[in-house]
């Protein structure tokens, strides 16, 4: 049976471009780091399903093709958890520029620390200008789950495959099923391995306030507390990282709104709800943190 190092699970949620994307994440891997590549297509129009052909001939037994346009991300997610079999398992889409520079630079970086369970990535995005904007500024090191450091953005990690073992991605969840996994996994691992490998996304990260799409949804707010952060930190016990990523997110959804940004998104009732829920959820975190 075939060893592979990594699985790479790609969710094609735009097309544009996309074989060449698909091409650079295994046009130069030599032959010694075997890639698993699982491609799941939402948009199954001709030119993913062209890109699909040109990369079966290319990498044969190494990649799986799966049409799936009408399916939620964290059954997909879920999915290609159920399928991978390389060592380190990263969750990938048509929005991250990732290469086999990358993969290259990250193989080395697990080879000396093979003792860690979780990789991650820097990723960054270009503005009209083409200047970077980094999700984060850290050094590269090992960081414990009581640092005070929270990366929450999915596709820059790889898991070592153990990880899956107790944690899955929820699919009831309408929001942060992947924030859900990470923090939860973090929790359990209680340490990770953040990499100066920088890698270009193009979505919103959650610290754009003036941006973020998931604000204007009332279901970010008071459901997303009760349903996600409350069993959070109640699974999760006293973890460190756990408590200071629920209070991260909090946060956020006050940032979102400050300073003359209020979007109108809850009733006067509604937000006395969701201010309920915050003193609820904030009794069962540390003063400390």
């Amino acid at each position: 049976m075939m060893e592979f190092f990594f699985s790479i699970n790609y969710t094609i949620i735009d097309s544009e471009q996309i074989y060449s994307k698909l091409y650079n994440i295994y046009s130069e891997l030599p032959d010694g780091i075997l890639l698993q590549l699982n491609i799941f297509d939402t948009i199954c129009n001709e030119e993913t399903l062209a890109a699909w052909e040109k990369i079966s001939d290319d990498l044969r037994n190494c990649v799986q093709y799966y049409a799936c346009p009408n399916q939620k991300i964290p059954s997909i997610l879920n999915h290609s958890i159920s399928i991978s079999k390389g060592r380190y398992i990263n969750f990938c889409d048509s929005r991250v520029s990732l290469t086999s520079s990358h993969l290259l630079k990250l193989y080395d970086v697990i080879k000396k620390n093979e003792q860690i369970n979780i990789f991650s990535t820097s990723p960054y995005k270009l503005d009209d200008r083409g200047k970077k904007h980094h999700y984060f500024t850290a050094p590269s090191k090992v960081y414990k789950e009581t640092d005070n450091f929270i990366n929450l953005c999915l596709q820059s990690y790889f898991w070592k495959d153990s990880c899956f073992n107790h944690h899955k991605f929820n699919e009831d969840f309408i929001f942060e099923s992947d924030f859900d996994f990470i923090i939860r996994t973090i929790s359990s691992e209680k340490k990770y391995y953040q990499t100066n490998i920088d890698v270009e996304i193009d979505f919103i990260f959650e610290t754009d306030f003036y941006n973020y799409p998931n604000q204007y949804h009332q279901e970010w707010y008071s459901q997303t507390l009760k349903e996600v952060y409350i069993p959070l930190l109640r699974d999760t016990q006293k973890s460190k990282f756990s408590q200071l990523s629920v209070c991260y997110l909090i946060e956020l959804r006050f940032a979102c709104n400050r300073n003359n940004r209020n979007k109108n998104i809850l009733s006067s009732t509604q937000l006395n709800n969701f201010i309920d829920i915050c003193s609820s959820i904030f009794s069962k975190i540390d003063d400390k943190i």
